[in-house]
């Protein structure tokens, strides 16, 4: 039987969607890694900070669902913001 395995990385997240991830790694402990000695910092100037390499690890399918997740959330997030700022 074929596994399934592998990582993601983002970049250009913001606090408030590391806060996201941390409170996902917290209720699913152990279907993904998230790998936070990775994270690089960039100042965008005004105070404002993303991290870059944000990397998640899965060995299964339920982790790799829950990353998606993740993803999809900070997805719909980044759109409402936006939406709300035009």
């Amino acid at each position: 039987m074929a596994s399934i395995n592998g990582t993601i990385v983002l970049g250009g997240v913001t606090d408030k969607q590391l806060e996201m991830i941390w409170g996902h790694k917290a209720k699913h402990e152990g279907a993904f890694s998230f790998l936070p000695q990775t994270m690089q910092t960039q100042n965008l100037g005004q105070n404002r900070v993303v991290y870059n390499n944000v990397q998640f690890a899965y060995g299964n399918l339920q982790g790799l669902n829950l990353i998606t997740e993740i993803v999809n959330e900070i997805e719909k997030r980044e759109k409402q913001a936006t939406a709300v700022n035009q």
